[in-house]
């Protein structure tokens, strides 16, 4: 299974929930060669029956869409012939080549978390360089978290020997950040570069994908397509750990395409359904991409610029802010050792 998304939700959850601890399935002790099984959440037990399926938004009319997804207010319906074929087999063209060609990268990663909201008078305002930062309204102080990363990209092969990119952050030092959720200030999610796989030719199969209509997002002209993944279909869920385990689950959402060069401009994924198990009832990200210029290689690469992931649950939520910059080739420093330095045997 492909981790595309990894989010500590909250490990508070079973503390502040009144309802029985979810039970668990328990998979066999894996060996060190061997992965760890993630289960579907849906297979967590409550004792509870679970809710009738929902609709997806491949499925849903354009005024409910609009409601869920309150970006779409001014998509522009067209009633030519149903376009989705031919975008599709654009853009998986487009991202297709651009997985190829994606070299080993090194950017800065900003996290904000939001906390609660107080009174305006109880925290200062504006430190930054990992301290708490804060914005002012009428009545309340918004109050958030800024800590800086290493955030890299690197070019591998799965399993299958195909072509796959691994993303992982580390901190000032280059150590690798604990993304567990075991560390309660470490981010809560990972995995934002490949969003787009859904769409590459290999993985269309796995998901539904609707023509909604048009839109401009910026000074572009946009196609709008919605996606759902199919049932049974599982290699690009989203792994969720929440304080007792990991499960996985599928994901819907809507991509912005370009209607000149067909690079997907910005994207937002969404539970298909809430999961009352763990419990969490919303799961989104938004993430909007820029062109990135690596002149070494001479590349024009299509990368995360900003990307908000929100939750909630019960009687909590949050949510958190990445925002990438500074993307650049990674290299590292080889010291040759003159044989005078050399030990003798």
């Amino acid at each position: 299974m492909l981790r595309l998304l990894v989010i500590a939700v909250l490990a508070a959850l079973a503390a502040q929930s009144q309802s029985p601890q979810p039970e668990v399935p328990r998979a066999p002790v894996a060996s060190q060669t061997q992965p760890q099984l993630i289960y579907p959440c849906t297979a967590i037990r409550t004792g509870e029956a679970e809710a009738a399926p929902v609709a997806s938004y491949v499925d849903e009319s354009i005024p409910v869409l609009k409601k869920q997804v309150p970006t779409l207010r001014s998509i522009r319906v067209d009633a030519a012939p149903d376009p989705t074929a031919s975008i599709l087999d654009h853009t998986g063209e487009v991202l297709a080549d651009l997985l190829h060609r994606i070299p080993n990268l090194i950017a800065k990663e900003e996290v904000r978390r939001t906390l609660d909201p107080g009174p305006p008078s109880s925290i200062p305002l504006g430190r930054r360089g990992g301290e708490l930062e804060a914005t002012q309204n009428d009545s309340t102080v918004t109050r958030y978290k800024s800590r800086d990363y290493v955030y890299r990209i690197e070019p591998g092969r799965g399993l299958a020997g195909t072509e796959i990119l691994k993303e992982f952050r580390a901190d000032a030092h280059g150590h690798p950040i604990d993304d567990s959720g075991l560390d309660p200030d470490s981010p809560r999610n990972i995995g934002f570069a490949t969003s787009w796989l859904f769409f590459l030719p290999i993985n269309r199969p796995e998901s539904s994908f609707r023509y909604l209509g048009q839109q401009k997002i910026g000074k572009h002209d946009t196609f709008v397509v919605a996606f759902a993944q199919n049932p049974g279909h599982d290699r690009l869920n989203t792994v969720v750990d929440f304080g007792q385990g990991q499960c996985s689950t599928p994901r819907q959402g809507v991509a912005w395409v370009d209607q000149s060069s067909y690079r997907i401009l910005r994207m937002q994924t969404d539970l298909i359904s809430p999961l009352p198990a763990i419990p969490l009832t919303l799961l989104r990200s938004e993430l909007d991409y820029i062109e990135v210029r690596i002149p070494e290689r001479d590349l024009v690469l299509w990368l995360p610029a900003t990307v908000k992931n929100s939750w909630q649950a019960p009687g909590i939520s949050g949510d958190e802010l990445h925002i990438y910059s500074h993307y650049r080739l990674f290299g590292s420093t080889i010291r040759i050792v003159p044989d005078t330095e050399i030990p003798p045997p």
